[in-house]
This record gives C-alpha cells, sequence and structure tokens, in this order.
C-alpha cells in the first residue's frame, strides 16, 4: 500500500493526534534556541543512522571491515527492527522517552518527520538535518504500522 493511501486509511483520530502531534511541534521550535537545540539532535540521529547504514551495507556486499565499526540501528528507538527492516508493520511502537538519549533522539526524529508531513505549508524541520531517504522511510513504516493498530499508542516526551 502506498503511504499516501495508508495515511488516508487511517481513523480520524489518528490523524488528529498526528495533527496534534505535528502543531505541538510547530510551538515547540517556534523560538530560534529551542529550534537550533531540535536541529542538532536532528542532525546527530541523522549521522547515526548514516553510520548505521553505511557499516550495514558493507557487511551486506562481503565488504566490511572492523574499522567501520557496527553501530546500532537508530530507527530500533521508534520501532522493532530486525536487518534493517520493520518486524511487521504492526510492530509500530512509542518510546518512552524520560532518559535514554537513544529515545530522546528517535522521538525527535519522529516528531520531526510528523510535523514535516502532516504540516507541509510551515517551514520543515527535517531538511538539512536528516537525510531525505530516512525521513521518508520513517514516514512510511510510521504510516503502514498506524495503519494496522487500533489506535496509536500516546507517548511521553519529557524535554
Amino acid at each position: 500500500m502506498k503511504t499516501a493511501s495508508a495515511y488516508k486509511s487511517l481513523c480520524q483520530e489518528e490523524k488528529q493526534f498526528l495533527s496534534d502531534m505535528a502543531e505541538e511541534v510547530a510551538m515547540l521550535v517556534a523560538k530560534p534556541e529551542k529550534r537550533n537545540y531540535f536541529c542538532k539532535n536532528l542532525k546527530e540521529f541523522g549521522e547515526k543512522w548514516e553510520a548505521y547504514k553505511t557499516a550495514y551495507d558493507a557487511r551486506r556486499k562481503g565488504e566490511w571491515q572492523p574499522s567501520m565499526g557496527m553501530p546500532d540501528d537508530p530507527l530500533a528507538t521508534i520501532w522493532p527492527r530486525s536487518d534493517g527492516r520493520p518486524l511487521s508493520a504492526g510492530a509500530f511502537r512509542f518510546p518512552y522517552c524520560g532518559g535514554a538519549i537513544r529515545g530522546v533522539l528517535g522521538a525527535y526524529a519522529l516528531l520531526a518527520v510528523i510535523h514535516d508531513k502532516v504540516l507541509p505549508n510551515c517551514p520543515p524541520i527535517t531538511r538539512e538535518t536528516l537525510p531525505k531517504e530516512l525521513a521518508d522511510e520513517i514516514w512510511r513504516d510510521l504510516v503502514t504500522g498506524a495503519n494496522e493498530e487500533d489506535q496509536l499508542l500516546i507517548f511521553a516526551l519529557s524535554m
């Protein structure tokens, strides 16, 4: 199912939840110092994903070297993954993001993608901070996973 049609098939409560989250993020990053902090964390998440993807692709091609390291997949902070693919579309999870830095970075990435996709007329947050491929993957997994759940799981994000 294409992402656009998956999003359209969400129930009204799920769409409203995403819209509410997008508006909260827009208010959060309205102040320049908050936006800079938020974007700095997004960049860190994007860099962690790039390092993971580079090592994962090299290992898949048989070109991996120990000097590359084997970083964790940062997308696992948002939903469980295995071999770089979602465990299942229904494995959609929001972590509680109270303390673990990986969880906070994952929540920032998820919130920024929701903001950009749900409020397209606002200045984007993910552009120039997250790779487009990563933002698209987060959105695709979000709406296809949310589509198969009874409801979106609400999580607490303390900043």
